[in-house]
């Protein structure tokens, strides 16, 4: 199948819309790093019954510093890690002993971060969140680039995307979701222009959470994206052969881990509330049924949000055209209801679908279309749900983001046949 040809460059960030977006990149700087210089858990006051200093970055130094002193082997050696993570003479402090951050990803990763151990850990959790609000201005520049007309009209909701919960969540708690949320935006960009192997690069690496990849790599296989099949394992292998240098009982140790993924929520002490999949869903919604019960639930609940993908793929992928704006929102919510396990600062990346809206059907939502003013009203309102979701749940008992993301999907696959297919660039 031949590729579409690449969508028109935009001028976003050139001309007219050059000082815009600048200053609206200095201000996405400024609420970010307000909101982390707010944080107690980036200054000599945080509380140690809560977590360590620099939040859940902690088993970001543990696990590199394990790799970079040739401990890899130990890596998911889980007493072993403990100890390290309350030795007060490595980490400077003490801190509640009865929490621990397991090592959840694959080797290669933590050796990827192993230079940020070299630096004491407040010194390495300042700058793993400097590096985390860049990735977040590198969205809003990406975007701006890649998607945005002239004038850079939606420059100024990014300052505001920084006060969505889960994002701020992310921020201050040493989390990653705005690098998966670069990685998801840099996906659609290169496949908007034409480039599929290079989406498929970028997508690749995302293997450090491997859950997130299931559906739009089962996806891409499906519609025959070859190319971009192509580029991710390229990437896959290349981390692969990282991941083996770090040692094959690491490596071993890690496939172990990741075959217990779904009973993560059981074993690892997290709060239910925090749970945004299907499967967190059930947890929180049967209480105390029994596992068979809740698994059987939570695959019902899959099997239907892959029916609606599979309405939303149906015809030929456009990857070039702004229906596949709506297609590529759409898999990368279901990504998230169909995770084994899914915490509240991994809603980050719907801030993505929700600027995808705007910049993909604003001009032509107010302009008549009105599946194209469901979506941007939908996409905005699935935030605000997702917003209070994690508190919300703490007091009812159901987790209100799995239904919005689940009515979300839904419409958008009933919006795809009904747009435009013409880029809004034309």
């Amino acid at each position: 199948m031949s590729e579409p040809a690449a969508a028109p460059r935009a001028r976003g960030v050139g001309g007219f819309g050059a000082d815009t977006t600048t200053w609206a990149v200095a201000a996405t700087l400024l609420v970010a790093g307000l909101a982390c210089l707010a944080s107690p858990n980036f200054h000599a006051g945080f509380d140690p019954a809560r977590g360590p200093l620099g939040g859940d970055f902690l088993q970001e130094w543990i696990g590199g510093y394990v790799v970079r002193s040739g401990q890899a082997a130990r890596l998911y050696d889980g007493p072993y890690v403990r100890a390290l993570e309350h030795d007060a003479r490595l980490i400077g402090f003490d801190w509640s002993g009865e929490r621990y951050l397991p090592m959840v990803y694959p080797p290669f990763y933590y050796a990827l971060v192993s230079p940020l151990s070299l630096l004491p850990l407040g010194a390495a959790a300042v700058v793993w969140a400097a590096m985390m609000i860049l990735f977040l201005a590198a969205t809003q520049v990406l975007l701006a680039r890649g998607l945005e007309g002239p004038g850079g009209r939606s420059a100024w909701l990014w300052p505001c995307a920084v006060l969505f919960a889960p994002l701020v969540q992310s921020l201050t708690s040493g989390q990653k979701g705005t690098v998966l949320l670069f990685l998801f935006a840099a996906t659609y960009v290169l496949f908007r222009r034409g480039r599929p192997f290079g989406a498929g690069v970028v997508f690749g690496l995302l293997a450090f959470k491997p859950q997130l990849t299931l559906v739009i790599g089962a996806a891409m296989l499906a519609k025959g994206q070859w190319r971009f099949v192509a580029g991710a394992a390229a990437t896959v292998a290349v981390l692969v052969l990282a991941s083996l240098a770090t040692g094959a009982d690491a490596c071993r140790d890690y496939l172990a881990f990741s075959a217990r993924a779904a009973d993560y929520l059981r074993t690892a002490g997290y709060e239910l509330a925090e749970s945004h999949s299907w499967y967190g869903f059930f947890h929180l919604l049967l209480g105390d049924a029994s596992d068979t019960a809740i698994r059987l639930s939570a695959a019902g609940a899959v099997a239907a949000t892959l029916a609606a993908v599979a309405w939303l793929l149906w015809g030929r992928l456009e990857t070039c055209s702004g229906r596949f704006a709506v297609q590529y929102s759409g898999l990368m919510i279901a990504t998230l209801l169909v995770s084994p396990h899914l915490f509240t600062y991994d809603l980050t990346v719907l801030v993505l679908p929700a600027m995808l809206g705007g910049l993909e059907h604003g001009r032509h939502a107010w302009s008549g279309d009105r599946w194209a003013r469901r979506i941007v009203l939908a996409t905005v309102a699935l935030l605000v749900v997702c917003a209070a979701s994690t508190p919300v749940a703490r007091l009812v008992g159901i987790q209100a983001s799995v239904a919005a993301m689940f009515a979300t999907v839904v419409l958008l696959a009933a919006a795809r046949g009904r747009l435009c297919p013409a880029a809004l660039f034309s």
